[in-house]
């Protein structure tokens, strides 16, 4: 199996260990996804982390993808480039591992689905911490059934602010806050839930945002599901430099049969049988390793491609309905 790197920008090192793992994988290619720009960073990278084999560098990463013909690529290029990455591999047949969001718009997104359906390629995002230990072990215990039926779900991203890029500052650039911190949260929702969205009112607010520009310092939004359940995912930028951890995520499942909470990596369970705190437990494999294991039929994908996109919708109608103070329903 041929593989590609284009950019490295977000999580992509979610697929270094994976590269170390698997069989008959080969890092063919690598390209930065940015004019103007080397990747000779990339290959600088995998070589200090002791991935194997001798990728080529190139200047143009469509050049890459027709002339290596590859069966995956991660797509982590600037924010804004990551659909156009999912669309170019997708019309190719090329699956791909993509930095979350897939995409900053609707109708590309919406084509990029369209190219899925056509070709047969599978997306998965960089949805990485599904496989923390304490949020594996949480939805392992509600799928068993502990808490009963799930009614309330509510999901909290807190991240220190630090130094960000200077594109941070730019919408179109940047994304939007609610689509780049809170993606981890509402995926949270979907994959807990297992249910489609029906709507969401959400807020965002760039005020006090330490001088970047338009970038939102802080959101909540509000789901309703198809299920029924009722959700809930806040998301900012004002952990203090001082905490002990750069993020702060939470997690709470209220159900007919008892509540379970993550936070600070310890899951809280009560029920009828009592109150507990149960141990963590890591997953078999990485996500990239799930991922490329799906590909060859080992093991279910760890998201589908039309989870992966009905998570992108999500994330940009909670945007909309930020920006323009009104709910937006789901079709």
């Amino acid at each position: 199996m041929k593989f590609c790197i284009v950019g490295w920008c977000g999580h992509t090192q979610y697929i270094v260990d994976g590269l170390k793992k698997l069989p008959d994988f080969e890092l063919a290619g690598v390209a930065s996804g940015e004019e103007g720009r080397s990747g000779q960073y990339i290959l600088d990278r995998c070589k200090a982390r002791g991935i194997p084999g001798e990728p080529k560098l190139y200047d143009n990463w469509i050049t890459m993808l027709d002339e290596v013909k590859p069966e995956v690529i991660s797509a982590d290029g600037p924010y804004h480039l990551h659909g156009l990455e999912c669309l170019e591999a997708a019309k190719r047949g090329i699956h791909v591992f993509s930095e979350k969001p897939i995409s900053l718009k609707l109708d590309e997104l919406e084509a990029i689905g369209k190219a899925c359906a056509e070709t047969g390629a599978k997306i998965v995002s960089m949805v990485g911490i599904r496989y923390d230990a304490a949020f594996w072990t949480a939805h392992k215990l509600v799928r068993e059934g502990r808490i009963g039926k799930i009614k309330v779900v509510h999901t909290q991203k807190s991240y220190k602010l630090g130094t960000r890029p200077e594109f941070y500052k730019s919408r179109e650039l940047y994304g939007g806050t609610i689509p780049w911190v809170g993606s981890h949260a509402i995926d949270w929702i979907l994959w807990f839930t297992g249910s489609e969205f029906e709507s969401v009112t959400a807020f965002h607010d760039s005020n006090d945002n330490f001088g970047y520009g338009s970038m939102e310092i802080a959101g909540e939004c509000l789901f309703r599901l198809k299920n029924g359940v009722i959700a809930t995912a806040s998301i900012d930028y004002l952990r203090p430099s001082t905490a002990p951890t750069h993020g702060d995520d939470r997690i709470r499942c209220a159900g007919t049969k008892g509540v379970i909470e993550v936070m600070g990596g310890k899951v809280h369970l009560i029920t009828a049988d009592g109150d507990e705190y149960i141990e963590p437990v890591n997953p078999p494999q990485s996500l990239f390793e799930d991922f490329i294991g799906g590909l060859r039929g080992l093991n279910p994908l760890p998201a589908t491609t039309e989870e992966t996109i009905a998570l992108t919708k999500a994330c940009l109608l909670a945007r909309e309905s930020a920006d323009k103070h009104a709910t937006e329903y789901f079709k």
